[in-house]
């Protein structure tokens, strides 16, 4: 008797435990207030019938309070988390089409992106945050400069970078060897499968490349841009660019697939349009018809 009595308490207290009904939403920002009148903010990433575990990322700190000693909770985002990942990571997020994300670089490694079969981008990381790179057309570098990558948050990073193009070998023939400086920032949203990034910066021409009438030594031209990645699929994902030149009123777009199944090797095509007064209306002509896009991408770590 004693032991069906054990036996059915024993129950009751497992089918509570398996089937109660979370009182916080996962992964968001909430604010607990207890009974000791202490504050506590985090975001919720385990709940229990008797406890509420938060994870404050800015400092890197978990803490669980009890349910008992909870006064009052009140969230913070209105926003809903973004859903449970359908597929592994995406180890290409790094590039779109000839844009790339805020990621953080893989520790030690190398990154091969070419364009068109002509234009080649290579980057190597010194660790997870910065990267030497460099950009060559047929072998034949002509930039050099380093790029950054932080982590903020699970679904936010920023980075930047900051490099020169020029002749970096053979012989001036009375030409400049410097021909240019760029500086940008990025921002990413979102996780490797699913996400959005918005850059901006300036780059600096050499006058006399591009004019003869003025006395500057460069020409500043700023551009933002925007770059959108969804994966639809295993092996496919859809990804998009846009650059602007307000000085210019220019606007190029890009839209194509990436194969991204393999973890060493990607294959992007696609087609990018340029049209100049983008404040325009929209007139079909030889400079708007889509250019056809190949991109090859390849891991080296």
């Amino acid at each position: 008797m004693f032991f069906l009595l054990s036996l059915s308490q024993y129950g009751q207290s497992g089918s509570d435990s398996l089937y109660f009904k979370p009182l916080y939403q996962p992964e968001v920002k909430y604010i607990f207030k207890t009974v000791a009148g202490t504050t506590h903010t985090g975001y919720v990433i385990k709940e229990t019938p008797k406890s509420v575990t938060l994870e404050n990322r800015s400092i890197n700190e978990k803490l669980e309070l009890n349910k008992a000693d909870i006064v009052s909770a009140r969230p913070l985002e209105i926003k809903k988390p973004i859903k449970e990942e359908a597929f592994e990571e995406n180890s290409h997020a790094d590039t779109y089409l000839l844009s790339g994300s805020a990621f953080e670089f893989d520790d030690g490694g190398v990154v091969s992106n070419n364009h068109w079969l002509l234009l080649q981008n290579i980057d190597y990381s010194i660790n997870k945050n910065f990267a030497f790179t460099t950009n060559a057309i047929a072998f034949v570098p002509f930039s050099l400069g380093i790029k950054c990558a932080f982590k903020l948050n699970t679904y936010n990073s920023v980075g930047g970078a900051i490099f020169g193009v020029g002749r970096l070998f053979g012989s001036n023939n009375g030409n400049p060897a410097f021909w240019a400086s760029a500086m940008l920032l990025k921002y990413t949203h979102g996780t490797s499968n699913k996400n959005f990034t918005f850059s901006g910066g300036i780059l600096g021409i050499r006058a006399q490349l591009i004019s003869n009438s003025t006395t500057k030594a460069f020409i500043n031209v700023p551009f933002v841009s925007a770059a959108y990645c969804n994966r639809f699929s295993q092996n496919v994902a859809v990804v998009a660019e846009a650059w602007y030149l307000p000085s210019t009123m220019s606007l190029i777009g890009g839209l194509g697939f990436k194969l991204i199944g393999d973890e060493r090797y990607n294959w992007t095509f696609g087609c990018y349009s340029f049209i100049d007064n983008a404040d325009n209306s929209f007139k079909l002509n030889l400079k708007t018809v889509p250019i056809p896009y190949i991109g090859i991408g390849r891991k080296f770590n």
